[in-house]
Formats: C-alpha cells, sequence, structure tokens
C-alpha cells in the first residue's frame, strides 16, 4: 500500500452542505473538490433529492 501525498487529495470529491428541509422530504448537497491553486475547495455542483422517504426506527 502507498503512502498517501498531498496530491493524492485532488483526486478526491467530497460530499458537503448537506441540509434537510424542515419535515425531512428533501435533501439537498453539494460535491467539492480541493483546488489548490487557490488553497481551498471549489464547488463541482449542488443538487437536492426530492422525497427522500424517512427510514423507520
Amino acid at each position: 500500500m502507498e503512502n498517501l501525498k498531498l496530491d493524492s487529495f485532488l483526486e478526491y470529491k467530497f460530499l458537503s452542505n448537506l441540509d434537510f428541509n424542515p419535515d425531512g422530504s428533501n435533501l439537498a448537497f453539494s460535491i467539492s473538490e480541493a483546488d489548490l491553486e487557490n488553497n481551498s475547495y471549489k464547488i463541482l455542483f449542488t443538487a437536492w433529492i426530492p422525497k427522500i422517504k424517512k427510514l423507520k426506527n
């Protein structure tokens, strides 16, 4: 197994900004990636999924 290198993070996509509406029926989220040039993350896209079914406890 190879050691993790700093540049390895440039290959990953990150799930972020998860948010449900108050009744929990819709989900919004963003997919981001590292932006080495600006020393930050950039959002590739934001999406929402309507009519999420709640799991029973």
